[in-house]
């Protein structure tokens, strides 16, 4: 399913779009989304293009992964028009760093021992992709 910054009715929510069972959600420049609706999501591959979310917030999420949430997640794909701090993204998640593909990937590891990497490349311009995979 693909949202692009259309209107949704006073009673329905992207967070209720996110909570079915999805097996692809893709949101560009989605309205009012919040860390909050991102964390309810159902789905197992989600893009979001979209800088309304900070850096705290997505660390955030990454320790709601850790501590369990989102375990239908298997691929988080994030676009931004900023670089993203490592340091503010990565306070508190104890990962550890590796190298791959010609750029630095963090992998952390969930209470149930999954394995996630983090990574960030450039796509184009002024526009980075955060992803955020689930090892299997």
């Amino acid at each position: 399913m693909k949202l692009d910054c259309g209107r949704l009715q006073e009673h329905f929510s992207i967070q209720h779009i996110g909570m079915t069972n999805l097996k692809e959600l893709e949101m560009y420049a989605p309205r009012n989304l919040r860390n909050e609706d991102v964390s309810t999501f159902n789905v197992k591959k989600c893009l979001i293009s979209t800088d309304k979310i900070s850096l705290r917030d997505w660390n955030r999420f990454f320790k709601l992964w850790i501590k369990g949430f989102n375990l239908r997640l298997e691929h988080l794909i994030i676009e931004r028009n900023a670089i993203p701090e490592w340091n503010i993204l990565l306070n508190g998640l104890k990962a550890e760093e590796t190298e791959g593909e010609g750029s630095t990937k963090f992998i952390v590891r969930n209470s149930r021992g999954i394995c996630a990497k983090i990574g960030c490349k450039l796509l184009y311009r002024d526009v980075f992709q955060m992803e955020f995979t689930v090892s299997k």
